[in-house]
């Protein structure tokens, strides 16, 4: 899916887990000094974990920020910033454990505490889903939609590079860019949804599964036919695509549904075959 335009602004977010390691670096000087295997192991292993911990989260904050620029998206349970809290959890569990020597039961409710501050600090930066409704679609609705369009757009890009080079190959890849132009004007204006909608959920389909037969004909006996048949319609698909989107920017009524009709009459002539 085309991301909307705007960039991820860098953020400072996660620096501050890096404290939590810098104790530990004259720590491992002396233990190395010493020369204690076991000891350089144990403050090597805490030291990792809160640098594992910093950068986890910082790639987790920067997917989250990635993601807030989309207008429209489902909430992200942030893995990255789960398996950061948690090392956090164990970098204090060995410290206070194997280091300090403390208690089990006190390691243990550190290192919770240590999961709780990240958790609250970084963990529950997750972006809230927009419930309220666009022109009858609830934000699930508009993700979903994109979702499933990404997946069959996918699916014919994956069908096209198998194809030898030439007009139809060209044809299928220019038709994916103007899926994902259709699909990154429905992000930003979520009211074009409705009239796109039988683009994506019945022509886009049909597309593919036409794409599918035309792949497997090149491996029995190409059909010159069928040949000059998608290649018109695909010329038609396109020219359709490009009318909506420049009566679109004119602020033009066009009924892109109309033309998928008409399209797709031609369309279900070619599955039936």
């Amino acid at each position: 899916m085309n991301a909307p335009s705007g960039k991820v602004a860098w953020s400072v977010r996660g620096f501050l887990l890096y404290a939590l390691a810098l104790p530990l670096v004259p720590a491992l000087l002396i233990e190395l000094d010493r020369g204690s295997v076991t000891d350089i192991a144990t403050v090597s292993g805490a030291l990792s974990a809160f640098v594992a911990a910093a950068l986890l989260v910082r790639f987790g904050v920067r997917r989250q920020r990635r993601r807030a620029v989309s207008r429209y998206t489902r909430a992200d349970t942030n893995n990255l910033t789960w398996l950061g809290c948690s090392a956090v959890a164990l970098g204090c569990f060995v410290c206070q454990f194997f280091i300090i020597e403390r208690s089990l039961a006190f390691s243990i409710a550190v290192a919770l505490g240590g999961f709780a501050g990240a958790f609250f600090s970084y963990g529950s930066m997750w972006q809230r889903v927009r419930t309220e409704k666009t022109d009858g679609y609830t934000s699930n609705e508009i993700v979903d939609a994109l979702r499933e369009a990404e997946i069959k757009v996918q699916d014919i890009e994956a069908i096209y590079v198998q194809l030898p080079h030439g007009g139809i190959r060209r044809k299928l890849k220019r038709l994916t860019s103007n899926t994902h132009r259709l699909m990154g004007t429905i992000e930003r204006d979520p009211k074009q949804l409705r009239p796109a909608r039988k683009y994506l959920n019945v022509f886009l389909p049909g597309v593919r599964q036409v794409a599918q037969s035309y792949r497997k004909s090149l491996d029995t006996a190409p059909d010159p036919d069928f040949d000059q048949r998608f290649n018109e319609l695909l010329d038609k698909t396109d020219r359709a695509l490009n009318e909506y989107q420049t009566q679109r920017e004119n602020k033009i009524a066009f009924d892109l549904d109309v033309q998928m009709a008409v399209l797709r009459q031609q369309l279900d002539h070619e599955l039936k075959r």
